[in-house]
């Protein structure tokens, strides 16, 4: 018999057992009531990312409330790690599991490995998150079986394990994603949400900025670099220019022109942080020594020098911008960057960070009152940007912008960073809180465009029956095997202390192993032969500090 309970405010959780029993997915009338499945349903799609099966459903009285019992055929083609706990909802004859996040991570392992440790920082919010996060480069992925190669979380033992799984349907991407790359995913990806994919470059960005109304006056004049007539254009209308490549970072390649008072051009050029200097009679001479403007001047462009230079001190403000799961754009935090003696103020040229409030009284001389008409207008400007950027047809979750306050207290648009533009000011003014904030709506923004967090629907928790797992590692026997473990962590001086330990207590232990390489400075790789339950208790003692990956 049919019997309905009121639901709480507190999400439903329902527990996954596996049963012998293939094809059907057996629930009591109650449990699929709670997940929205109408009545007198026979059959539905189950789904995970881009793994769809049609199932049928049997409605069986005699099973528990809040209980699935999954046929043992369909969880092994569902890689559904007991260790994970998921999400559910119906809608459109689906049963969609989730929420599934990929995370992409270039074209090359060795950057893939080294990243682990920069997205670990994310996990600390993974109890809000949860289901599935893969981690994965291209040379993972299968275009013929369309699956994916990478390594998921495991929230219990806090390390990644390898494996093979469906295409995720969003995408965080953290990396540079080239031209080739975005042609391969869109070959063979067309459901997936992949965002902050795409670098826009920032002639683009400053292009669509200036046809906006509200914007174009913050902007300073622009141009394209053609031939050497545009620069001497540019230094005889404003005296001072800079030369910027239009995919540059980290004031990477950035020329600055000044027009000297015996007509000589004084030029100063950053690259990888050193800064050079050199004095020109003229353009020609000044092209000569740089030709790479005269060869590729499609990868520059020209802009007035505006005066952010105050006291000898290069100072821009930083306003960091996140989509949460409301997929709104919100101001996650602003901070100042400020260079002695520099061109740019990067954090990589050695700029130091403070708080925007101090700054503009102690340097600036601002009054309470100015500069609380200053940081409401960067808030402003920074918002309306990302909303002009939204326009452009990319997905997009994370803006920097950098702002320049001149000496009269006029803002004007630094330039727009909208590739996983770092947090990392945020540890040098000692601001955690904001940094961890950032953290979660960057993972909480990947779940709610899968279709999670929509109070229209009826989200329930899948848990696994975990009481007959002998571990929540997915091993599937305790027999001998050999196992490959990357170890990461930040610090040269833990790896080292950890090595030690596993050299230690696995030869203790008469286990065989040998540490094949030293993946950079900080990590290490293990080749190990063990069963499961020994590796059980090996991992914890080392991923308490570590980054460990199986």
């Amino acid at each position: 018999m049919e019997h309905i309970k009121e639901r709480d405010s507190i999400m439903e959780t329902c527990l996954i057992k596996k049963i012998e029993q293939p094809n059907n997915v057996i629930m009591n009338p109650f449990t699929a009531n709670l997940l929205g499945i109408p009545r007198k349903k026979e059959e539905f799609i189950l789904r995970l990312g881009s793994e769809a099966e049609e199932i049928k459903l049997a409605l069986n009285d005699t099973v528990q409330d809040y209980e699935i019992l999954l046929p043992s055929n369909v969880l092994k083609k569902f890689p559904l790690p007991t260790s994970c706990e998921f999400e559910a909802y119906y809608g459109d004859n689906e049963l969609v599991i989730g929420p599934y996040l990929g995370v992409y991570a270039g074209d090359k392992d060795g950057i893939m490995f080294h990243a682990f440790s920069y997205f670990n920082e994310y996990l600390n919010n993974y109890g809000e998150m949860k289901g599935l996060i893969v981690y994965f480069n291209k040379n993972g992925i299968d275009k013929i079986n369309n699956k994916i190669y990478g390594f998921y979380y495991n929230p219990v033992y806090k390390i990644w394990e390898s494996g093979f799984f469906p295409i995720p349907p969003a995408i965080h991407n953290f990396r540079p994603m080239k031209r080739p790359e975005r042609k391969f995913f869109n070959s063979f990806i067309k459901n997936t949400k992949i965002y902050n994919y795409r670098l826009l470059n920032k002639d683009t960005i400053n292009s669509k900025l200036l046809k906006s109304e509200t914007l174009n006056n913050y902007i300073p004049d622009t141009g394209f670099l053609n031939n050497k007539n545009d620069i001497e254009k540019f230094l005889f209308n404003y005296g001072n220019i800079y030369i910027k490549p239009i995919f540059g970072m980290k004031g990477n390649g950035i020329f600055n022109l000044k027009l000297l008072d015996n007509g000589n051009i004084k030029s100063i050029f950053i690259e990888k942080g050193i800064q050079e200097e050199n004095e020109f009679t003229n353009v020609d001479e000044f092209l000569q020594k740089h030709d790479v403007l005269i060869e590729k001047p499609e990868m520059f462009f020209i802009q007035q020098t505006v005066g952010i230079n105050i006291n000898s001190k290069q100072i821009d403000f930083r306003v960091g911008l996140d989509k949460d799961q409301s997929l709104e754009w919100k101001i996650s935090f602003i901070g100042a960057k400020v260079s002695t003696n520099k061109i740019v103020s990067n954090r990589s040229t050695g700029a130091s960070i403070l708080k925007p409030q101090e700054l503009l009284k102690d340097i600036y001389k601002f009054s309470d009152q100015e500069i609380g008409h200053i940081l409401p207008e960067m808030e402003r400007v920074s918002l309306a940007i990302a909303e002009e950027l939204d326009n452009s047809g990319f997905l997009m979750a994370k803006l920097g912008v950098d702002l320049g306050v001149d000496d009269e207290g006029k803002l004007w648009v630094i330039e727009v960073n909208n590739l996983d533009p770092g947090n990392q000011m945020l540890k040098s003014l000692n601001d955690m809180d904001s940094y961890e904030q950032i953290r979660k709506s960057n993972l909480l923004y990947g779940k709610k465009i899968q279709g999670f967090l929509d109070k229209s629907k009826n989200n329930i928790v899948l848990k696994f029956d975990r009481q007959k797992e002998e571990n929540y590692i997915s091993f599937s026997d305790n027999n001998h095997k050999h196992y490959e473990l990357f170890i990461f962590n930040k610090s040269k001086k833990t790896i080292e202390y950890i090595r030690s330990f596993i050299e230690y207590y696995l030869s203790s232990n008469s286990l065989p192993f040998s540490i094949q390489k030293t993946i950079g400075r900080v990590g290490i790789k293990l080749n190990l032969v063990a069963k499961s339950d020994e590796l059980v208790k090996i991992i914890p003692k080392i991923s308490n500090e570590t980054t460990c990956i199986t």
